[in-house]
């Protein structure tokens, strides 16, 4: 990691994620996270003027679990670069919006995304689909921060909404 790249090592990134059924009623809520050793290389790029893609998307997948087994998520590692590479045929993208700002827009050290994945997006062609891990990535498709989770069930009656806070 460069010099610069060292300054960023306080960033911490916090990870809701709330399923909810077709009707609204809240199933699930799940909290973690977990900043990669790349992204205090990609903010060291962005803090003087470099040119590597800003964070535009969160990416859901059904690996980082143990075998067998989806309610017994792998810690991330700083060294990840990637999802599970054995499940990114099964990871659905989604596109970030733009960030806010944490409490109600005036800590400028909190950013924070907010993504629902609606009942029709992300679904398995017939049954359930049990996600287990979700990253932020670039435009260029460089992992910025990843967490997994114990299996979350989506179908056409459950929409996923993930709350991405980074915090420096």
């Amino acid at each position: 990691m460069n010099q610069l790249a060292e300054n960023f090592e306080g960033v911490r990134g916090e990870v809701t994620i709330i399923t909810r059924d077709r009707d609204g009623k809240i199933l699930e809520v799940m909290r973690s996270n977990k900043i990669v050793t790349l992204a205090h290389e990609l903010m060291a790029d962005w803090a003087k003027g470099g040119s590597l893609g800003h964070l535009t998307k969160l990416k859901i997948s059904t690996g980082g679990h143990a075998p067998d087994d989806p309610t017994t998520p792998l810690s991330p590692s700083l060294s990840d670069t990637d999802l599970d590479p054995e499940e990114l045929a099964n990871a659905f993208s989604h596109a970030l919006s733009a960030p806010a700002y944490g409490a109600g827009g005036t800590d400028h050290t909190r950013l924070i995304w907010t993504t629902v994945i609606d009942e029709s997006e992300g679904n398995a062609l017939t049954g359930d689909k049990i996600y287990t891990e979700a990253g932020l990535f670039t435009s260029d498709d460089i992992l910025f921060s990843r967490v997994t989770f114990p299996g979350r069930t989506k179908n056409v009656g459950i929409s996923l909404t993930c709350v991405w806070q980074i915090r420096f």
